[in-house]
């Protein structure tokens, strides 16, 4: 192959890489408005569900730690970790299972509870954690009291500012999946 030919055929494949990006784009733009209401349907169905068997999940939870098939199920439903003041924010909307436990086995817990959702914003902070297959909600309380590590809130800061999923029409392996593993 000649160095001509070769940038013929690398043309042609970034042609239709870009034929293919704006017919993906169009693709969401046009169903945007359908498939966000499904998007959180079934958020709120696996929020529910993750809670009413999260005892089944916590016993199982090898068959989601890292370096296994079922490491990169993604968690879409809970807001993992919010701060912010009002300049801006920073989130933790999309988390792989695997990074989920890696944090609670850090200490993101409160009272020993796995905690779901933190929100801390100058002066507020309230926090949902798992208790008995529910949710509870605390608010008003002093951050120093969550006894969280340097090393858990350089993680926390981390994942805030390197996201796995930008946007919620992307591909990627649910709770469904999670629920078809646990099944077996």
């Amino acid at each position: 192959m000649t160095l001509e030919q070769y940038n013929q055929c690398l043309h042609a494949i970034n042609k239709q890489i870009e034929e293919l990006q704006q017919s993906r784009e169009a693709l969401i733009t046009q169903n945007k408005e359908k498939i966000e209401k499904q998007i959180i349907k079934r958020q709120q169905d696996d929020r529910k569900w993750f809670v009413s068997n999260f005892d089944v999940f916590w016993n199982n939870k090898h068959k989601f730690n890292k370096n296994t098939a079922n490491a990169d199920i993604i968690v879409d439903f809970f807001n993992i970790y919010t701060r912010g003041n009002k300049a801006g924010s920073k989130s933790v909307r999309h988390i792989s299972i695997s990074d989920l436990i890696t944090l609670w086995e850090l200490g993101y817990k409160y009272q020993g509870y796995p905690i779901v959702e933190y929100t801390n914003h100058a002066f507020t902070h309230d926090l949902t954690y798992i208790k008995d297959e529910k949710l509870v909600t605390v608010t008003g309380f002093r951050e120093e009291s969550l006894g969280f590590s340097p090393v858990l809130y350089a993680i926390l800061e981390y994942l805030s500012t390197h996201k796995i999923i930008l946007s919620g029409f992307e591909e990627y392996k649910t709770i469904k999946e999670m629920r078809e593993v646990l099944a077996n």
